[in-house]
């Protein structure tokens, strides 16, 4: 592994005498400054003493070529849920970070589970939602969550007669795509499908969901665990298993669900918020980022975050990992950053990142 490649060689760094200022530079040409209350010695030094404390460490991530992404509840400790009824699909998309195939896919569950045998119905689907199309973005840049979206009509459905998924549709059925974004084609555009070509599920692989626990589904032992390219965006989807009908008064399917502590800027990767949800029902949620409960209407909705704010964010313990054929990118795994002070000095901010390649 190769990590810290600032100040690998005592022997190299040299001093420099310009304008009454010193500096140390080091072997790949970076300039540090020397002030009155430092010394050369005590600045190389340290930085020895860094490095042979990062390289005694024993915790380190392992390297292997098998990496994990998304929203783990180490970096994105839950803090709320979300619910979910007969047919809703709980959907959440991404972008690969690296060219490789999808392993396992895990989530955490919340309190209840009221699904039909306690099973969920996992689908990775092609997404046409990213970060150059959908709510708050580009055509619908006026539009952030929480957005009615869309769905199609399908005879099979013998509830609400929707579907989250076009090859839910029987082949003789009309597969016109139903917009119900506000103010569709003349605020904004219509909307088009979220999500495109099923990569895995077979529509629907079925798996037992247990509450308060990691659930996981083990994509590359059923032989044909998806293959993605960096930068392709899909779709990982939970659709709660219930009877063909409608079924009156059902137990909630809780998510465990991270939500941002304060607004977030446009350029934050986690804006807009990822989290979608498919509702078999209009008026299906408790509060979405402030629209009026009866304003939200059956099929997807961007659902959003839990504040009013549509600038707040959120997104489901969705995660996934990947065997992995091209660089990824490093992990930090601590930092030591200055807290809030007066002073008008110089501050030192310290990250360990850790690098693979």
């Amino acid at each position: 592994m190769r990590f810290l490649y600032l100040f690998l060689s005592i022997l190299l760094l040299s001093s420099l005498m310009l304008a009454q200022k010193r500096y140390l530079v080091s072997p790949n040409q970076e300039v540090i400054p020397i002030d009155k209350y430092s010394s050369a010695y005590a600045e190389i030094q340290k930085r020895i003493n860094a490095q042979k404390a990062t390289s005694d460490l024993k915790d380190h991530p392992p390297c292997s070529n098998t990496f994990t992404f998304g929203y783990t509840l180490d970096v994105y400790p839950l803090n709320s849920n979300f619910g979910a009824y007969h047919k809703d699909v709980m959907g959440q998309w991404y972008v690969a970070k690296a060219s490789g195939t999808i392993d396992t896919f895990y989530w955490y569950a919340y309190n209840l589970v009221g699904a039909k045998d306690s099973l969920v119905l996992m689908r990775i689907h092609q997404s046409a939602i990213g970060p150059n199309y959908g709510p708050g973005v580009g055509d619908y840049v006026s539009a952030p969550p929480c957005q009615n979206w869309g769905y199609w009509k399908t005879t099979n459905d013998q509830d609400n007669g929707v579907a989250p998924f076009i090859d839910d549709l029987s082949p003789s059925e009309d597969t016109t795509w139903y917009s119900t974004i506000k103010g569709g084609g003349v605020d904004v555009p219509l909307t088009r499908p979220p999500v495109g070509i099923e990569l895995f599920g077979s529509g629907g692989y079925p798996v037992t969901m247990h509450s308060r626990e990691i659930n996981k589904v083990d994509l590359a032992g059923t032989g044909v665990a998806p293959t993605v390219q960096v930068g392709d965006a899909f779709f990982l989807s939970l659709r709660v298993n219930a009877l063909n009908e409608h079924v009156p008064n059902d137990e909630r399917t809780e998510f465990a669900a991270w939500g941002s502590d304060g607004p977030v800027s446009t350029s934050d990767e986690n804006w807009p918020a990822r989290n979608w949800k498919f509702y078999e029902h209009d008026s299906g949620p408790s509060n979405c980022a402030g629209v009026p409960v009866n304003d939200t209407k059956r099929g997807w909705i961007a659902r959003g975050p839990f504040e009013d704010d549509p600038m707040y964010t959120a997104a489901y313990n969705y995660w996934y990992s990947m065997t992995v054929t091209t660089n990824v990118p490093p992990l930090m795994t601590a930092t030591d950053e200055p807290t809030t002070t007066f002073s008008t000095g110089p501050l030192t901010v310290t990250y360990e990142i850790w690098d693979c390649d």
